[in-house]
């Protein structure tokens, strides 16, 4: 956006992704999975997606309200978000009938929701690098993006996503993509391959990004 305003600066423009802590989000055990899918009440085998994120209208959590209607077996679990708005989506979850299919954490740590999770979903209609799909696929969870933001950029380097319009039969078929395409491959695989992505913004070489742009900027 910087560049498409403001083309004089894109020579003198770098940009820096966010970083993760990957010895913090690993990849969890089958008894770590099962330990965090147990406590919000999610059994081994039902699929299980994943929102994070404050701005629920921002990043999209009534388009994947929506999307339920369309993905009948499928589970939702919240993480984020002040109480009035998720009074607010609670509210729509019960208008929908979809009460004893989403659950709703409030603010706190993700990790053990990320454990617990079959797929991220967060297609927000406006983002830059959010943090939340560098955390999933350092947890070994693939993700289902909007098409803001660095979610096309994970995918060209290999991630297993989509990114996708924001519409909820979009959001849907995209949600029924990565399910069936992490089931087929096997969650190991699956795994490896979110964990191969996230590596590269661990905030070892994030940080020695910034050291090194100051150095230059030191220079001139």
């Amino acid at each position: 956006m910087l560049a498409r305003h403001y083309p004089r600066t894109q020579a003198m423009t770098t940009v820096i992704s966010n970083g993760v802590d990957t010895t913090r989000f690993t990849v969890p055990s089958e008894a770590e999975r099962r330990d965090a899918r147990s406590a919000i009440g999610v059994g081994d085998q039902d699929p299980l997606a994943l929102f994070v994120g404050h701005e629920f209208d921002r990043k999209g959590l009534f388009v994947v309200l929506a999307a339920l209607d369309e993905l009948q077996d499928l589970r939702l679990h919240v993480v984020g978000g002040s109480p009035a708005a998720i009074d607010r989506a609670r509210t729509q979850t019960r208008d929908r009938g979809l009460s004893g299919r989403v659950s709703f954490a409030g603010v706190g740590d993700p990790r053990s929701a990320y454990v617990a999770a079959d797929v991220l979903v967060v297609p927000s209609r406006y983002e830059a690098a959010p943090l939340v799909l560098i955390e999933a696929l350092s947890t070994g969870v693939p993700f289902v993006s909007g098409t803001s933001g660095i979610g096309a950029d994970l995918i060209a380097q290999g991630a297993p996503g989509v990114a996708c319009d924001i519409e909820y039969e979009s959001v849907a078929r995209a949600v029924r993509a990565m399910i069936s395409r992490r089931s087929e491959e096997g969650r190991p695989l699956s795994q490896e391959r979110c964990r191969a992505v996230a590596s590269r913004y661990d905030w070892t070489p994030i940080a020695r990004q910034y050291v090194d742009l100051a150095r230059d900027v030191m220079r001139r």
